[in-house]
């Protein structure tokens, strides 16, 4: 009788924190965090009674089965709730026991409708921390039939691909996001973009255009934006854009070091032959 009272408040309380977090439908902005970490909180403490060590007796598997979709969605919900925080560390962790669930659980419970965009939120932050090693070894835990067709996947891994090209311009191109929780990595890629666009100008060029590099850094109509923007990599704008850096680097060749050395390596393969 108790276990059944305690589903039922870890029901309601679910039932609660769903309602009052906003990343999975809308924007985050209205979501109230202190209340929604209270009650993960208490349903943390509340899941611990479940009992959920494997290997689990078989006659109890209808009881085992609804009390780790619970716990599932619990983590879920945290993992949705660190990301309208910011903090990604705490995201990381709640993915990494996630995956004991999506994985090791298969066989056991339903799959999740939370399970692709949480795993493409988690593509999503390696591409971000440019970790491309790790994005790639998720990947391949990805059945080939998700990764082209389910859009939570197939977003990071377009954005992946435009990055390897060097397609900097299609990552700025402001596409749609599969759900508005995908903006805070989203944010951080373009900021990381435009300091790549930003460092090829400055070494390319020695004045370009205003308005051509506001549409390479995706500044079209931000005039007050891209201005900061400019002082803050020390930009000089006039008609053109001027660019200081490096203009008092000594770039001469040390000739007469760089022939010495060499007649040095002559010798040295000349007494071994």
């Amino acid at each position: 009788m108790q276990l059944k009272e305690e589903e039922t408040k870890v029901e309601n309380l679910l039932k609660k924190f769903r309602k009052l977090l906003k990343s999975t439908s809308t924007l985050s902005q209205d979501s109230d965090h202190d209340e929604c970490q209270k009650i993960f909180s208490e349903l943390k403490i509340l899941l611990i009674k479940f009992n959920l060590i494997p290997p689990f007796p078989a006659e109890n598997l209808p009881t085992i089965r609804k009390h780790l979709a619970l716990a599932r969605e619990t983590y879920e919900l945290g993992a949705f709730l660190s990301i309208e925080k910011k903090d990604e560390i705490s995201f990381e962790r709640f993915v990494s026991h996630l995956k004991t669930y999506y994985n090791d659980y298969s066989t056991i419970l339903a799959e999740s409708e939370w399970k692709w965009p949480i795993l493409g939120l988690y593509l999503m932050a390696l591409l971000a921390q440019n970790r491309i090693a790790d994005f790639h070894t998720e990947l391949e835990l990805v059945p080939l039939q998700i990764s082209k067709k389910n859009r939570y996947i197939t977003f990071p891994v377009e954005l992946e691909r435009w990055l390897m090209e060097g397609s900097y311009n299609k990552v700025l191109s402001g596409r749609p996001l599969p759900l508005p929780v995908f903006s805070f990595f989203m944010d951080q890629l373009m900021a990381t973009v435009q300091e790549k666009i930003a460092a090829c100008i400055e070494k390319a060029y020695e004045t370009f255009p205003i308005d051509q590099a506001m549409d390479l850094l995706g500044f079209e109509s931000k005039q007050v934006a891209f201005e900061e923007y400019c002082k803050k990599r020390n930009w000089d704008i006039k008609e053109e854009i001027s660019f200081n850096q490096g203009k008092d680097e000594n770039l001469d060749i040390p000739a007469h070091a760089t022939i010495r050395q060499s007649l040095i390596y002559a010798s040295e393969l000349e007494r071994i032959v």
